[in-house]
Parts: structure tokens; sequence; C-alpha cells
């Protein structure tokens, strides 16, 4: 019987901490993104910046296609690790009652 009890407050440890994480985690993003996305539009490069080489054209079809190929592969990236998280955050749920009174709120 002692050994239950240990294991339930156990997970209770677990998902108390894992709540705990995810909090923190997600006002550590919000605070990054304020100070660092927040800025003046003087102080965003120009593209007189961004031609470093001399003469190259930003908008080319070569350019755009290999920007539109880095952007649809940093989407199904993130897609994959927001689909990974889901099945872990649901699988825990399942298994600890703390966060799934949470959750079903």
């Amino acid at each position: 019987m002692t050994s239950l009890k240990r294991g339930i407050k156990v997970r209770s440890v677990v998902g108390t901490m894992m709540w705990l994480g995810l909090s923190i985690g997600i006002l550590l993003m919000i605070g990054w993104c304020i100070a660092k996305m927040n800025l003046p539009l003087s102080r965003l490069p120009t593209q007189g910046y961004l031609d470093t080489t001399g003469g190259k054209d930003y908008l080319t079809m070569s350019h755009l296609v290999a920007a539109a190929l880095r952007t649809t592969t940093r989407l199904f990236i993130g897609m994959g690790y927001s689909i990974l998280f889901s099945l872990i955050f649901g699988i825990f749920n399942v298994y600890n009652c703390m966060v799934h009174g949470i959750v079903s709120q």
C-alpha cells in the first residue's frame, strides 16, 4: 500500500514540475519575443545592408524558390515538434490526475 501512495505522490510531483516547466518556458518565450522583436523600423536591416556581395537581387526567382523551400521546411519541422509535444502531453495527461484536472476544466 505504501508503494502505491509513493507512486501517486511521485506522479503528482512530476506533474507539478512539468506544469511549472511549461509555464516558465512559455513566459521566457514571450519575454524574449517582446525584447527582440519590438524594434523600431530604423533598426531593421535595409537592402543595402543585406546586399553584401554587390548587386544581388533578392527578388529573383531562384532566391524566392530557395526562401519558399526554407520556409516550408521550417513549417514541417515546427508541425513535427507540435505533434510530438501534443502526443507527449496527451499521454502524460492520461497517467497524471492533476494535469487531467487542469486540462479538462
